[in-house]
């Protein structure tokens, strides 16, 4: 049991599992068993993949679309477009990172990126298992 509010590293040698581990947490693998519990709540495989999601290692292609603003708008399912800006505003807001809503991969180092509109193609898209 991990108590509330408390922040966890996972370490180890390469190949001990950590990975495997952040994929069977998050639900990504078909073989995983067991569930979660938070607060109460459990968690099965299934739920797990609406509610988890894993940020890619490789830094150098850590966005999928062109801005934050777009990389966030992907991840909501708001058919409503500027309900859905809305959303994605509000989201920058409580992560205090709504003066980087322009910025993209390629502006990481501090360069502002190309804009903030609804992208929904032009580069490869996230896929929910």
């Amino acid at each position: 049991m991990i108590p509330q509010g408390s922040v966890v590293g996972v370490v180890g040698n390469n190949g001990a599992g950590k990975t495997t581990f952040a994929h069977n947490l998050c639900g990504l693998l078909q073989t995983s068993k067991g569930y979660m519990s938070i607060a109460g709540k459990t968690y099965m495989q299934n739920q797990r993949l609406k509610t988890c999601y894993m940020v890619m290692q490789d830094v150098n292609h850590q966005l999928f679309t062109e801005s934050v603003m777009d990389e966030i708008l992907l991840s909501l399912d708001n058919p409503d477009e500027d309900k859905a800006v809305l959303e994605a505003e509000k989201i920058m807001e409580s992560l205090h990172i709504s003066e980087f809503r322009n910025l993209s991969e390629s502006g990481a180092c501090g360069t502002a990126g190309r804009g903030g509109g609804r992208h929904r193609g032009g580069g490869p898209r996230r896929e929910r298992q």
